[in-house]
């Protein structure tokens, strides 16, 4: 018999997902096991999707729609809430500061493998201020502005200074360059991109979301 040269469409998992979904839903199964699979299966798919909404979370904190100029001036001014009072920063101070430090990131890679002779020290100091702004918004978003170290706004002050700096340089050295770069910092930011500036520090932030999520289950 001749085989059909047509390919079969692949639902890539989504009708056993559906399946699964009712079987825990409706606790109808052929007996307790096949229960038991299908709820690890909903179980383990879930925590997927937390994952990764947690790294979009994370993605589009380091996303900003102002122009260049603008962008920096707000970050600026969302610092200075900080250390005046903490309790006042906002997600988007936070935004604001975040993509303009991964905006620095971009522009040191992106010179740095177009061969240009830059300091190793520089993204160290970006990556230490990224890392400090992310402990910072943890004790805010857990109700512990009061507990924020002065040391931290200094060293996301410094790190800011830094990347604006890096800013004032590409526009000297590449304009098309940068352009193109501030461009990318508008849109959604690759998993390259965030675990560049990040490195592992990545993987804390996600055992972060994993305990939060454990205590609001309790």
């Amino acid at each position: 018999m001749p085989k059909s040269k047509s390919k079969r469409r692949k639902t890539g998992g989504f009708i056993a997902r559906q399946r699964d979904a009712r079987i825990v839903r409706t606790g109808k199964a052929a007996d307790k096991d096949a229960y038991v699979r299908a709820w690890r299966r909903v179980e383990a798919e879930r925590a997927k999707m937390v994952r990764f909404a947690g790294l979009m979370e994370m993605r589009l904190s380091f996303v900003d729609d102002e122009e260049l100029g603008t962008a920096f001036i707000r970050a600026q001014l969302s610092l200075r809430r900080l250390a005046e009072d903490a309790a006042r920063f906002s997600q988007e101070d936070w935004k604001a500061v975040a993509s303009s430090l991964m905006l620095g990131a971009k522009v040191y890679r992106h010179f740095k493998e177009a061969g240009f002779e830059l300091d190793d020290g520089v993204i160290r100091e970006l990556r230490h201020g990224a890392w400090i702004l992310a402990c910072t918004g943890r004790l805010i978003n857990e109700g512990r502005a009061k507990d924020i170290p002065s040391a931290n706004v200094e060293v996301i002050h410094e790190t800011l200074d830094l990347a604006q700096a890096l800013l004032k340089d590409a526009r000297l050295l590449d304009q098309e360059a940068l352009a193109r770069i501030v461009i990318g910092n508008f849109k959604v930011v690759p998993d390259e991109d965030l675990r560049y500036l990040l490195g592992d520090h990545v993987e804390q932030i996600f055992e972060w979301e994993k305990q939060q999520l454990e205590e609001r289950s309790k």
